[in-house]
């Protein structure tokens, strides 16, 4: 008897212990970080507002200083490091380091980071909505814009393709209306339809004052991010003599198709590149390289994030692009590497590896002076 009223006691107090779980999971959880969330955002929100306030006030106290915003898909951080290279000697030039480039970035670095004397501020500005880039300028009161490229990346955050582009235009409509605004001659027909018609456009092939720039040590892709960061030295007045011996040491920004040497293996280095358009150029580069140096071409790679209904299978097409490029393939798990499979015909052709980690460890079988590897992002602290 006593031990049936103490199992009935049991059942009783553990299914209202369950019943209080499920509960406190599904109702009490939720309305507590939504009780959080009310509470938190308004005061985030006013933080955030000062911080620019404070950053925009400090701009408008430094009045000589001219501003240069960049934007665009891909190619901002490399034009931004060449164009700082270019004036740096004759300007006290400064610039955002890293991707700092939303408009609370900006601020935070400003507040921190500005001060004055200052001749020249360059600043790399990005956006994941339509009317960022105009809080950023806003903010900043630009003289001159550069527009690198109009691409797909962080397309999944827009409607289409047609709504980034318009966002990332807003560089130039905020540009003081006499100032410097240049793009890539490709982008010409584009941008006239748009009804952009005060833009200077840039041939790929570096030139300065008319005189074409040498550098074999940079990428075809690095070569026009210089195009356009020569033009805006033209407006500075640099000295020819000074600008071609700057141009014949130019290096581009850390993991940006730069070559260099991991775990005793040449290796292409564009681990940062996130854009479907720069993930294709870096593998043609590679290619280029391995064929230079007889070597066989091994590709790393977890994918491409951030893709839109109209780039969906861009991923797939990479797939497809490595299989017939290199000589071996191996993919990162992530939440695209089912798609590369995809496109790659030959189960042979690759291999797929937890983590970058463990492919280093599994480069045995790979003699290093056979192979040439790239590098493309293993998104582990780029994307999650």
């Amino acid at each position: 008897m006593y031990l049936g009223i103490l199992t009935s006691i049991y059942i009783f107090t553990s299914g209202t212990t369950a019943l209080v779980s499920y509960l406190g999971t599904t109702i009490l959880i939720p309305l507590i970080v939504a009780l959080a969330d009310t509470v938190i955002t308004p005061g985030t929100y006013l933080l955030k507002k000062r911080i620019r306030a404070s950053a925009q006030r400090k701009l408008k106290n430094y009045k000589n200083i001219v501003t240069i915003v960049i934007a665009g898909s891909h190619g901002k951080s490399t034009t931004k490091t060449f164009l700082y290279e270019l004036l740096r000697y004759h300007y006290n030039t400064k610039m955002a380091l890293r991707n700092i480039n939303t408009p609370m970035g900006i601020a935070d670095w400003i507040n921190k980071e500005l001060h004055g004397g200052v001749d020249i501020l360059i600043a790399e500005i990005d956006t994941y909505w339509v009317g960022e880039i105009t809080d950023s300028c806003h903010m900043l009161r630009p003289r001159h814009a550069i527009v690198t490229s109009l691409g797909e990346q962080h397309l999944v955050r827009f409607k289409n393709q047609e709504e980034l582009h318009q966002a990332l235009l807003e560089t130039f409509t905020c540009t003081t209306i006499d100032g410097l605004k240049l793009a890539p001659r490709e982008l010409k027909n584009n941008l006239e339809k748009k009804g952009l018609n005060d833009i200077i456009y840039v041939d790929d092939i570096p030139y300065y004052a008319g005189r074409k720039i040498e550098t074999p040590q940079l990428s075809e892709t690095q070569k026009k991010d210089l195009s356009l960061a020569l033009r805006m030295a033209e407006e500075f007045s640099i000295p020819e003599h000074i600008v071609v011996d700057i141009c014949s040491k130019l290096t581009p920004p850390d993991r940006r198709q730069v070559q260099s040497k991991m775990h005793g293996f040449e290796v292409v280095d564009d681990s940062y590149n996130i854009s479907f358009e720069t993930a294709q150029k870096g593998i043609t580069r590679a290619a280029e390289l391995a064929k230079e140096k007889n070597k066989k071409l091994l590709i790393v790679t977890a994918g491409i994030p951030e893709l839109g209904k109209e780039n969906a299978q861009a991923n797939t097409k990479l797939g497809q692009q490595m299989a017939i490029t290199a000589n071996y393939i191996a993919i990162l798990k992530s939440d695209f590497h089912k798609a590369i499979i995809e496109g790659i015909p030959k189960k042979s052709s690759y291999s797929l590896y937890p983590s970058i980690d463990d492919f280093w460890l599994a480069t045995e079988s790979f003699p290093k002076d056979e192979w040439l590897i790239l590098v493309q992002p293993e998104l582990t602290d780029l994307y999650y």
